[in-house]
């Protein structure tokens, strides 16, 4: 990243608590144009309320998010649908509409949109799902789907109005480990074709390793750990290797 072109993504000492309980307690990052960051962390350590916050779906009770050199903590509804404009979102379980059509589901985002034609949003459609590997499906309902082309399809909406940054929200859970490495090559294709700036928050290592360039931990409310994945796979920090080897600690209780 060069000096002049701010951080695609940047946290600064984000603070949100729910009812009294601290869910991040100072989370600070910034996050490259074109760069792909995982967030790991425990069930409950508030990976997607982190996603939301960028977003702008959540205010952090203090603290910052910029989102390509623009501070969107202070910004009002109408000017966060802008910044919006500039996110796809994946979400856990690809939220489709089931009374509408793959079609009708991906080019939702058009529906009061009249500056594009519908045969421009047609095309785009059809373009979007030969990206995702499912070309010709367009009349389809979700139920018709396994659960695997449903997560396509919920892929194939966050990128049809060509965002430059792409969140994910568990892209792999409830996926057998061949279906889920088929959607890890999915993200890094769309990744390099679209040259879109990646964050993936999981908790399967597999995609962690095969996604990142970078892997952040979320542990007690902060960044407890940073670094590349050949880093973090060699780590000797108890937490670190707790988590990966998916070992549980007697003495601790799990929300």
């Amino acid at each position: 990243m060069s000096h002049t072109e701010p951080a695609m993504l940047e946290a600064r000492e984000l603070k949100k608590s729910f009812n009294g309980h601290v869910v991040l307690d100072g989370v600070s990052f910034s996050i490259a144009r074109g760069e792909s960051v995982v967030i790991i962390g425990r069930s409950g350590s508030g990976k997607s309320v982190l996603l939301k916050l960028l977003i702008g779906l959540l205010r952090p009770d203090s603290g910052e998010v910029w989102v390509a050199g623009e501070n969107i903590s202070t910004m009002d509804e109408r000017q966060l649908m802008r910044v919006r404009k500039r996110f796809g979102m994946v979400f856990q379980g690809a939220a489709l509409f089931d009374s509408l059509t793959v079609a009708e589901n991906i080019a939702f985002a058009f529906r009061h949109d009249r500056t594009i034609s519908q045969s421009e949003i047609e095309r785009r459609v059809a373009e979007v799902l030969e990206m995702v590997d499912l070309p010709g499906i367009q009349n389809k309902k979700p139920a018709e789907l396994s659960g695997g082309m449903r997560k396509r399809v919920g892929l194939a909406r966050a990128i049809v109005y060509k965002p430059e940054i792409v969140l994910y929200d568990e892209p792999t859970t409830g996926l057998d480990p061949i279906v889920a490495d088929s959607i890890n090559q999915l993200i890094l294709r769309v990744r390099d074709r679209l040259g879109v700036t990646t964050v993936v928050v999981t908790h399967d290592m597999r995609s962690a390793r095969c996604l990142a360039h970078r892997i952040l931990m979320l542990h007690d409310g902060r960044i407890y750990a940073s670094g590349a994945p050949d880093e973090f796979f060699a780590s000797t920090d108890p937490v670190v290797r707790q988590f990966i080897d998916g070992v549980s600690n007697p003495k601790e209780v799990y929300f």
